[in-house]
């Protein structure tokens, strides 16, 4: 008779469901032929700087379009996540968008434009949407990552979106964080 312990059997969802998020990219960008190397820069800092601008000769940024305007209390407002790593190939983003919880309201990520086909993240937590993106073949340039839908509150006044902390562009060549800017939007609600 065997001995042997049962394991139980769990479905792959709850799996999952379960697993945390960096082990998650980790698995993805694993099945995508990349390292856990190029998803440990996920902890990597960015710091704010100008955004909505051309990348310059080594510049590799996050920004935000649009970067500024009025906008109207209870409308809801959507704005993009975008990427430009000039002429350097990349094939993974970890865009960490902060927002004013008292002037927005998050709705969701929407990505059907994106220039990164494999979701990994898209979560929104504390006034920190968390969006983590990625494509078997390197992308260049200016591309597109998502677009986050807001609903803009009543509370009047001005409001400022940025990159927070664990911010990544990561370069498939060595699986490395390249970002150097990441860009910061300014909103006046009425």
């Amino acid at each position: 008779m065997d001995d042997t312990p049962k394991q139980e059997s769990r479905p792959m969802k709850t799996i999952w469901k379960n697993m945390p998020m960096l082990n998650r990219m980790t698995l993805v960008f694993s099945l995508l032929g990349a390292t856990a190397i190029g998803l440990a820069v996920v902890g990597a800092y960015a710091s704010p700087s100008g955004g909505g601008r051309p990348a310059t000769s080594g510049s590799h940024q996050l920004y935000l379009a649009p970067a500024k305007g009025t906008l109207t209390a209870g409308s809801e407002f959507r704005v993009a996540v975008r990427e430009n790593s000039g002429t350097t190939a990349v094939n993974a983003v970890q865009a960490n968008l902060a927002y004013p919880t008292d002037k927005f309201e998050f709705k969701a990520v929407e990505s059907t434009d994106s220039a990164f086909a494999i979701a990994a993240q898209a979560t929104d937590q504390a006034g920190v949407v968390k969006i983590g993106r990625g494509n078997t073949a390197a992308v260049t340039g200016d591309q597109p990552v998502a677009t986050v839908v807001f609903t803009v509150k009543q509370s009047r006044g001005k409001a400022a979106l940025g990159f927070s902390s664990g911010s990544a562009l990561v370069e498939s060549a060595g699986n490395t964080n390249i970002l150097t800017s990441a860009g910061t939007a300014s909103y006046r609600v009425k």
